[in-house]
């Protein structure tokens, strides 16, 4: 049915940020494996992270709401259900933090790169 459709369409949004911070911790994994640890690019994956979770927080509340909006829509009364609640302020909260971090790593990156190039 529509609604069916519309749920799952909904239910796409936060699934498919949660997969992207997924696939960049994957990376940023491969790299510390790899040794790569002060680099350009974990400080990029860092941000991205940080990004993505204040994002998340923003697109479970909007979820929220859709998927309450289409749940009622082939009913009279169709109802609109705003809900913000720890969970977000928790992605949010972390998403900072983590967003900081990238811009701990970009230092470190420039002060690693310094010694390498002192002699």
């Amino acid at each position: 049915s529509l609604t069916k459709f519309l749920a799952i369409l909904v239910a796409v949004i936060p699934v498919s940020i949660f997969i992207f911070i997924l696939v960049r911790l994957v990376k940023l994994f491969d790299n510390y494996e790899n040794g790569v640890i002060f680099a350009v690019q974990n400080a990029i994956i860092y941000k991205q992270l940080g990004i993505s979770l204040v994002i998340l927080a923003f697109a479970d509340a909007v979820y929220s709401s859709l998927l309450s909006t289409v749940v009622s829509f082939q009913s009279k009364k169709t109802f609109l259900i705003i809900d913000f609640g720890i969970n977000e302020v928790i992605y949010i909260l972390a998403g900072v933090v983590i967003y900081l971090i990238s811009l701990i790593m970009l230092e470190g990156y420039k002060i690693n790169n310094e010694l390498e190039n002192t002699v």
